[in-house]
């Protein structure tokens, strides 16, 4: 009898430090991205959370919804990463995300200088479905890295793309990571 109550007792102790342990990682996760802070920007189509020194840019330019971008470093060479929105309205083409990655993947491939396509995956998240498609690609004299998600949602397409250079320490791209990561989409 001494043996089977240490053996509950052993059991709820175990399950205890489980639950623990899993709360702890939820919780962890949850703060993990939107840090206390960081700043939300709002618009008619989504939301998305950014460190307050990224600059915001909304006047549109290059048929952009947004730009955010990361703070310049010392070595002022005129680019610095960001991180920008572009809604396409897809209604007329009746667009699966499968169609709508494959024709964005032979876009970059014939826009793209010296395109590298490394990853190209299917992700799930709290709002459904999307893909990510990670390339490399030239601009200039620089090498840059560019991370997309894409999502479709109603009628749109959302392309949400991190730009960084491929040579750039990685803070801004974890940062740029976490920020794609908070992304909420508004149905228009």
């Amino acid at each position: 009898m001494k043996r089977f109550s240490m053996s509950i007792l052993l059991a709820s102790f175990c399950l205890l430090c489980c639950d623990v342990l899993f709360a702890q990682s939820e919780q962890d996760s949850a703060t993990d991205v939107v840090p206390d802070d960081w700043v939300m920007l709002t618009g008619e189509y989504c939301s998305i959370w950014h460190p307050p020194d990224w600059a915001v840019d909304t006047s549109g330019a290059i048929g952009t919804s947004f730009v955010l971008f990361a703070p310049a470093d010392d070595e002022d060479n005129g680019f610095r990463t960001n991180i920008n929105l572009i809604l396409q309205n897809v209604a007329a083409f009746n667009l699966s995300l499968d169609q709508y990655v494959e024709l964005s993947e032979e876009q970059i491939a014939d826009i793209v200088n010296e395109a590298n396509l490394l990853e190209s995956n299917r992700a799930t998240d709290e709002q459904g479905e999307y893909h990510i498609l990670l390339y490399t690609g030239k601009q200039q004299q620089s090498t840059l890295r560019f991370l997309q998600h894409y999502r479709l949602v109603g009628d749109f397409a959302y392309v949400l793309t991190l730009t960084c250079q491929e040579d750039e320490p990685d803070q801004y791209r974890e940062i740029g990571e976490r920020i794609m990561r908070t992304l909420e989409v508004h149905t228009p």
